[in-house]
């Protein structure tokens, strides 16, 4: 049997594997500290793929297991944060992503997510990639082949039923999330799951705080308590939501804005095409300036790290990190 999927831009979807039933594949939350304070040789990025090579044992890879780089930012901290995709046999990983943190000059620590055990795990999809953007599904299949469609093609009602479908960073995007994930449930074989992320509400972690700081509105126009979904879909669906928490270092930062009764302040607007600066330089859209504390945190931040108490600050929510999965009945 093959895989259907729709609605990824790129995914794993194995139908035989031939590990070992001791060694099940599992996807989990990971933090690694670098007590040996490794030494970053040449471009950050490739040296972040080559340090997390390294650790291929503790992360249960194998020689099928690459890590491409995402992104790499260089905050105003003088941190250096790399963003890397696990790869099984040429086909990105879904849900498996790990930052890779450092300053300068050496590594710090890594957190994200991996799927371990993946040895022997075949990969033979029929993806069919859907995007509101003609630009995007061009630039798609000139990438990766001809598996791309827009929004509405007749292809996507023709592949139905599909084994997964999966969205990512598109839920509170739209104008009618729940029309929508009504549609997806309804292409999906039984048995089938839809997998996507959700903006959580509980991250609006500050006293007044109205709206998630990663994104105002235009970028996201809705955001989602948790066990929003199971509520709303119990009935077509088995329903799974998964909560993810900061890395230590934001967690730490939120810590110190309740404690000393930070209020949250409202973005300043800024047109949609100037908010990419958040994601290529780390700069938050529209975030009112307040020197005197990104300075006071930060120093507690270095502190922190030093001295490994950030990793006792109280775990918050990430503020997408609602991952949910329904396996239509």
């Amino acid at each position: 049997m093959r895989c259907r999927l729709a609605f990824a831009l790129a995914c794993l979807a194995g139908c035989t594997q031939q590990n070992s039933p001791s060694d099940p594949i599992v996807t989990e939350a990971i933090w690694r500290a670098d007590v040996a304070s490794t030494t970053i040789q040449g471009d950050s990025g490739a040296a972040a793929a080559n340090y997390l090579e390294s650790f291929a044992a503790d992360l249960g890879q194998s020689a099928e297991d690459d890590w491409v780089v995402l992104s790499v930012l260089h905050g105003s901290d003088t941190l250096q944060h790399v963003r890397l995709q696990q790869v099984h046999r040429g086909v990105p990983v879904l849900g498996s992503e790990i930052a890779v943190h450092a300053d300068e000059t050496t590594f710090l620590f890594y957190a994200g997510r991996v799927t371990r055990n993946l040895e022997g795990f075949e990969v033979e999809p029929e993806v069919t990639g859907v995007d509101v953007s003609p630009a995007a599904v061009q630039s798609a299949r000139q990438a990766f082949g001809n598996h791309f469609v827009l929004e509405g093609d007749p292809a996507i009602e023709a592949g139905a039923p599909y084994d997964v479908i999966y969205h990512v960073g598109t839920i509170g995007c739209v104008a009618d999330p729940l029309g929508l994930t009504r549609r997806l449930l309804s292409l999906l074989k039984p048995g089938g799951a839809l997998l996507f992320n959700s903006p959580n509400r509980d991250s609006c972690w500050l006293s007044d705080q109205l709206w998630v700081d990663g994104a105002p509105p235009p970028d996201l126009v809705s955001i989602f308590p948790p066990g929003f979904w199971a509520r709303q879909f119990s009935a077509e669906a088995n329903v799974e939501e998964e909560i993810e928490s900061c890395a230590s270092d934001t967690a730490l930062k939120i810590g110190l804005g309740k404690l000393f009764g930070r209020r949250w302040k409202a973005p300043v607007p800024v047109p949609l095409n100037q908010t990419s600066d958040h994601y290529q330089n780390g700069n938050r859209p529209g975030r009112p300036d307040d020197s005197s504390w990104r300075a006071f945190e930060n120093l507690i931040l270095r502190v922190g790290r030093r001295t490994g108490l950030s990793r006792l600050a109280p775990s918050q929510p990430a503020e997408f990190g609602v991952f949910v999965k329904m396996v239509r009945k």
